[in-house]
Formats: structure tokens, sequence, C-alpha cells
């Protein structure tokens, strides 16, 4: 992918956190785990660089598909766009006490989401008294992509306010 600025072509990285070659050509609208596999697959990552980086590559996308840590954006506003795209149009969102509050009455699969965001297709959003569901739908889901790829670090969630609200513990 690549930024024209001034008539200067630069590449653009979108994942700043993974050290990846500049000529590489993205897919923004692909789902994350495709996305990732060209990644990996171009430059030739082992099963333990997979690993590592796949939860750089959520923190990324994270990052680049929400308001969440970026400089200079109302926070308010990255909380109440995430409650908006889980379908939380009928809580007042004038804080984000209140957002995070309504936050814990749903469960959501942060890949899920990003894909979500990334291809616009449907998201499914479980009732907090559906976690048994949520908790299997996951692991099912994570039963089909190598190495738990529907599953987000915890230590990668915790470097990012919206991406942390995010994360739930699966038993």
């Amino acid at each position: 992918m690549a930024l024209c600025t001034g008539g200067v072509l630069l590449a653009f990285n979108p994942y700043p956190s993974l050290n990846l070659d500049p000529n590489f050509d993205f897919h923004p609208n692909d789902q994350l785990s495709e996305e990732f596999r060209r990644i990996a697959a171009h430059h030739n990552w082992n099963d333990k660089a997979r690993t590592d980086n796949w939860g750089l590559f959520i923190l990324d996308n994270f990052r680049n598909l929400t308001l969440f840590d970026q400089a200079g954006l109302d926070p308010l506003h990255a909380w109440q766009l995430l409650a908006q795209n889980l379908g939380m149009l009928t809580i007042d969102m004038d804080s984000i006490t209140k957002i995070k509050k309504e936050l814990r009455t749903v469960y959501v699969n942060i890949v899920n989401y990003l894909n979500f965001m990334r291809t616009h297709n449907g998201l499914r959003v479980f009732p907090r008294y559906e976690k048994r569901k949520f908790v299997n739908y996951t692991k099912k889901k994570a039963k089909t992509c190598p190495k738990n790829r529907r599953m987000v670090p915890k230590t990668v969630a915790k470097q990012s306010r919206g991406l942390k609200e995010l994360l739930e513990h699966l038993n």
C-alpha cells in the first residue's frame, strides 16, 4: 500500500508493530486471517514468528480500524463508535464510564469485530447471560484457525484501552 503526498509516492505500512517489507501488497479489505497468512508467507515466518506476530497484527488492526490510541482524537468519540458498532444505539453515551458499563453487558470475539470493521460483514454479539455460548463459539472458531488465531494475547490487548475492555477470559 502506498500514499501519495505532494507528488511523491511513499510506502505505507499499516502494521507498524511488525517489521514488514515496504513493497508488500496489503489488502485492507481481506479477512484478518487471510491478510496475516499472506504476510507470514511473504516473510517466511516460522511457527514461533507467526505466533509472536499475531498479537501485534491484531493490535495494529485495532488501532487502524478504531479511533483508540490515536493522538489528538477525542477518546469519548472512539468509545461512542465502538458502542455503536456493537449495536448499542439506545444507551446514553455522554460519558466513557457509561459506555464501559454497557460494554460489560455483551461479549464479542475481537477477531470477528476487526473482520467486521474491515469487510462490513455481519458481527455476532452475545448478551452477557450467554457466556457459555460465546466461549464455545470462540473456541470452535479457534480450532479452524492455526495456533488459536481467534484468540488475542492478554499482553497485547492490555496495550490498548479499547481492546482491553473487550478482552474476556475464556474458561
